[in-house]
């Protein structure tokens, strides 16, 4: 799943003066994350490691709220070292797909845009046709129904056309759109982002504690 562009980076911006204050306890850890003085951009995980079979992650703050059950240690470091990574030029990164696999519920996952809709439209294409297919029909079809003052294309968790026009003239450039065009322009939501981001920043804070880890 793709991820918003500059995301990661955004995040990084966003975090560049919190402080982790994370408290550990023989059956639950809290991380508090957040810049001294504002709850902007605040970020609270409890982490339930009490029973090996019932460990959890609680995520609240400013930027949503999450249950997670990973297989991975239920603790920051756990946690940190299970979904995000440092690369070989120091840049954080992240394993977003791994982690969606372990989220129970959510208040934000997944978004959607237009542009990102007509990008991912425009890589099928060259798929489909090659990189020098006939370009005209798409550009015709994102004018008259992407580009106009009002859209024939709205998302609901799912791509859909409000104009039975737009739906014939996307059928007639990809005939088999009904099994993929659901989910173009879809993106992991920046929370989510924000979130693992988080994880890998405080980790990197306080990773002097990770004596004893389990």
């Amino acid at each position: 799943m793709k991820l918003w562009k500059g995301s990661i980076e955004d995040a990084v911006r966003a975090f560049k003066n919190h402080e982790a204050r994370y408290v550990r306890g023989e059956s639950f850890d809290v991380l508090d994350w957040k810049k001294p003085g504002t709850i902007q951009h605040w970020v609270r995980m409890v982490f339930d490691h009490e029973r090996e079979d019932t460990k959890a992650v609680y995520i609240t703050g400013d930027l949503g709220e999450a249950v997670v059950y990973p297989t991975c240690p239920a603790t920051l470091f756990g946690m940190a070292r299970c979904f995000t990574y440092k690369r070989s030029d120091g840049l954080v990164d992240i394993n977003e797909c791994y982690f969606l696999e372990k989220v129970k519920t959510a208040s934000h996952l997944y978004d959607w845009g237009l542009e990102e809709f007509k990008e991912d439209l425009c890589e099928r294409f060259a798929l489909e046709y090659g990189q020098d297919g006939d370009h005209a029909k798409l550009d015709e079809f994102f004018e008259d129904h992407c580009d106009s003052f009002f859209s024939h294309v709205e998302f609901d968790n799912c791509v859909r056309f409000t104009n039975y026009e737009a739906e014939l003239d996307i059928k007639e450039i990809f005939p088999d759109c009904n099994e993929w065009i659901w989910e173009c322009g879809k993106r992991v939501s920046n929370f989510v982002v924000f979130w693992l981001v988080a994880m890998r920043m405080a980790y990197e804070q306080t990773k002097e504690m990770k004596d004893g880890e389990k």
